[in-house]
């Protein structure tokens, strides 16, 4: 069986010495799998430069390396939006995005791959049986599980590590919520997907760079993909909640409670949250009417530089 072209993407800021070593086993299990891979490292406006011998021979099992340089540091989704649009023509029929510091295990990688080939889905993940996080960090992964589902409706299964077909691809690089959040435009653009069980591997060398604060930030970032629907969920739960306020109401004026002041208070607040949150869904709504960011048109101003580490052998 001939086994399609493949092209891995790898947002990279500053960890070189992780992205070396990621490559090197990345070319082992590819080769001993019967892949070829090129690989295309989007180097997020690292403050560090990848060093000077950094892929710069051949490894077996990748046809080539590229590193692309963004002009400014975007963050890690937005370095994958950038990747998959300059990816969206490439001859690859299978995309593999991962992270580039171990904890995507390259070992992984023929698994989604040999799923995606012989499946129908566009897109397979890699979904965690287990964290390798610290209680405090899990038990925060598990709120925001719970706020996810609960705002949105759809379950958080998996991260950026998966494979996408190259049709996917050039579909998804025109949705505008790509430049948001990579998984949850997956999701929301309707793409048929599935999810292979994996372990989650260790970090090569270092510590991860990311902070409290940006962990809060790619979780919004993942909600803002659904705003239509939580501003839906939250307008009709203000409207349950005006209602019972004033059936409450009713119940205090005719029963001649004491508490009817409060009760008239309690029902102008509601009436208050129901005309806020109806003009911020009528402001979403009307923005729909106007061209945001596409990644497909836009994400291109950003590269700053492109090298080829080794050419095709």
């Amino acid at each position: 069986m001939k086994m399609p072209r493949i092209a891995v993407l790898l947002p990279v800021w500053n960890d070189w010495g992780c992205a070396a070593r990621l490559l090197r086993e990345l070319g082992r299990e590819l080769q001993r799998c019967g892949f070829v891979a090129d690989v295309l490292i989007v180097d997020d406006a690292s403050t560090a430069k990848p060093p000077a011998d950094f892929a710069a021979a051949p490894i077996e099992g990748l046809s080539r390396v590229s590193i692309i340089r963004l002009a400014c540091n975007l963050g890690h989704q937005r370095a994958i939006a950038v990747g998959l649009v300059h990816l969206a023509e490439t001859e690859a029929e299978f995309v593999v995005v991962m992270d580039s510091d171990g904890e995507d295990k390259p070992s992984d990688v023929p698994v989604l791959l040999e799923v995606l080939h012989a499946g129908s889905s566009d897109v397979v993940f890699a979904g965690r049986l287990q964290r390798s996080e610290s209680t405090t960090f899990r038990a925060g992964y598990g709120l925001y599980r719970f706020l996810h589902r609960v705002l949105t409706g759809v379950p958080v299964r998996f991260g950026n590590f998966s494979a996408i077909r190259r049709d996917a691809v050039r579909q998804l690089v025109w949705n505008a919520a790509l430049w948001n959040h990579y998984a949850a435009a997956v999701v929301r653009s309707r793409l048929g997907y599935e999810v292979v069980p994996t372990a989650r591997g260790e970090r090569y060398e270092g510590k991860s760079t990311l902070n409290f604060s940006q962990l809060v930030a790619h979780g919004l970032g993942a909600l803002s993909v659904f705003s239509e629907t939580i501003t839906a969920r939250i307008f009709v739960l203000v409207a349950v909640l005006s209602a019972l306020a004033v059936l409450c109401f009713a119940v205090l004026v005719v029963s001649g409670g004491m508490a009817v002041a409060g009760a008239v208070a309690g029902v102008s607040l509601v009436g208050l949250l129901v005309a806020s949150i109806g003009l911020a869904g009528m402001n979403l709504i009307a923005q729909r009417s106007f061209p945001g960011f596409i990644p497909a048109r836009d994400a291109g101003q950003f590269t700053a530089s492109e090298t080829l580490r080794f050419p095709v052998s």
